[in-house]
């Protein structure tokens, strides 16, 4: 009776460990990010639509729902950390968003973001950055401009691509 007893709490501890919950613990709050920025970072060319709401998602629970739980609880090291993996996202996120394929050296924009830390350094409350550049009314003309500015840079560059096309067909059929 005593192993029976065992074996269902033991085989309930192992299915609860399976799916477990970001939120439960600061440390597991912190390296469930990591890891999550970690994946993303490997496989963000491989993403489909499907794939970046689930990620968004994810994130989103991440960036608001886990870090209101822990936020008196976080060191300044660990601000710093955040920090780094929300802009890091932000980058592969743009990225995907963008209609045209660049490569870039993942050990150079990480450099970049550990050097973004003499920044936040200067900040007291990373809470009060967030807020003020959320707050910001300039900021969000200058992104939403900055977003109308990328739409129409893709649309002239798939414009262009489409002359380059014909131009490429007509001397196609002079050369037959």
């Amino acid at each position: 009776m005593k192993r029976l007893l065992f074996l269902v709490l033991g085989l309930s501890f192992i299915l609860s460990s399976c799916t477990f919950d970001e939120c439960t613990s600061k440390s597991l709050y912190l390296t469930a990010f990591d890891n999550f920025i970690d994946k993303i970072e490997k496989k963000h060319d491989d993403y489909k639509k499907e794939d970046w709401d689930k990620a968004d998602e994810r994130f989103k629970k991440l960036t608001e729902e886990c870090y209101k739980k822990f936020e008196d609880d976080f060191t300044d090291k660990d601000k710093k950390r955040i920090v780094k993996n929300g802009m890091r996202y932000t980058l592969y996120r743009v990225k995907s968003e963008l209609p045209i394929d660049f490569n870039f050296d993942n050990k150079e924009w990480n450099d970049f973001f550990d050097n973004v830390n003499g920044f936040i350094d200067k900040e007291k409350d990373i809470t009060k950055l967030f807020k003020k550049i959320k707050d910001d009314k300039d900021f969000k003309k200058a992104a939403d401009s900055f977003e109308k500015g990328l739409k129409s840079l893709g649309k002239g560059l798939d414009k262009f691509g489409k002359e380059l096309d014909k131009l490429f067909e007509e001397y196609n059929k002079r050369e037959k």
